[in-house]
């Protein structure tokens, strides 16, 4: 359970830094 936290938690701050990167491309 912890570790699925985790890993959510990892994915959400990729997918805000990605969408960060793209916004700082454009």
């Amino acid at each position: 359970m912890i570790f699925a936290c985790r890993f959510l938690l990892k994915t959400i701050k990729f997918v805000e830094k990605l969408a960060l990167y793209e916004t700082a491309g454009r």
